[in-house]
């Protein structure tokens, strides 16, 4: 990134998109914007095209107790999240990038009002973050213990282990084991050890 593109984009931030988010409660560092809430940390990023030029927004949520879960001791700092999307994809359903100009700032801010804050306040609930993910797996068998459903941890813990046992072939199936490994880690940390067994 050049100079200008840098003060380009330090410009577009500071009359657009931070004014909007000291007014709903964040706190800013460098180009990432922090809010409590609870026992979660919302978080917004702005990232830079490497070569400059355009930038796109990055929406998540930190939670200590899933990084417990995950194994982290202590959990990482609070910019790292356990659950993300892009505000292109919440807004458009496509991954989308700005020019770093001026007149990009009001519609990101924009986007950032509509889209990017209610994405975040439906997601303290961690079943709505399990709910979205496509597939089961650590993340989604995490969320479903933070918001209490041990049985529906221990039904994703089962349909993960199917997915091993449909692996395509030798290669797949040493991938999908060591995602699983993961997962029933997670269910151990939670004291679920006892249903393991008894499902499996």
């Amino acid at each position: 990134m050049t100079s200008e593109t840098r003060r380009e984009l330090k410009a577009l931030l500071r009359d657009s998109v931070a004014p909007l988010l000291k007014r709903e409660g964040f706190t800013r560092k460098y180009n990432r914007w922090f809010r409590e809430r609870g026992e979660a940390i919302q978080v917004i990023e702005i990232q830079s095209a490497s070569a400059g030029g355009s930038f796109t927004v990055n929406i998540g949520i930190h939670r200590a107790a899933a990084f417990v879960l995950d194994g982290w001791d202590p959990p990482p700092p609070m910019h790292a999240v356990n659950y993300d999307e892009r505000l292109g994809v919440i807004a458009f359903g496509r991954d989308t990038w700005w020019p770093t100009l001026p007149e990009a700032g009001p519609e990101v801010a924009d986007l950032i009002e509509r889209f990017a804050l209610p994405w975040l306040d439906a997601r303290l609930d961690p079943l709505v973050c399990a709910a979205d993910d496509p597939l089961p797996g650590s993340n989604t068998v995490v969320h479903l213990i933070l918001g209490g459903d041990l049985d529906g941890a221990v039904r994703a813990y089962e349909a993960e282990r199917a997915r091993v046992h449909k692996a395509r072939n030798a290669a797949e199936r040493r991938e999908r084991e060591h995602f699983l490994g993961f997962t029933l880690r997670a269910l151990e940390r939670a004291g679920l050890a006892d249903h393991i067994r008894n499902v499996d």
